[in-house]
């Protein structure tokens, strides 16, 4: 799942992203998400770039659009089955 979350106006992200990376950071989701990339880490090329494409080869097509990563976005692996935390 791409989450697109925005970027904010002041130029560090915005409110969304800080509270979506802070939940991630803090296993909130854990029970739901197998892996999280922040968009900044996935840039064309890049280890997380090739580890998502690994894991999700249909990513490419979506992940080629940001040659610099973007940090307006979050790629969350979700799980297969929910999980009791």
């Amino acid at each position: 799942m791409i989450l697109i979350h925005g970027y904010g106006a002041s130029g560090e992200g915005g409110k969304i992203k800080w509270a979506i990376h802070d939940a991630l950071e803090n296993n909130y989701f854990s029970d739901r998400v197998d892996e999280y990339y922040f968009g900044e880490q996935t840039a064309f090329g890049s280890d997380a770039y090739h580890a998502l494409l690994r894991r999700r080869p249909a990513l490419k097509t979506h992940l080629k659009h940001f040659k610099e990563g973007n940090a307006g976005m979050t790629v969350l692996l979700l799980g297969s089955q929910s999980r009791i935390a």
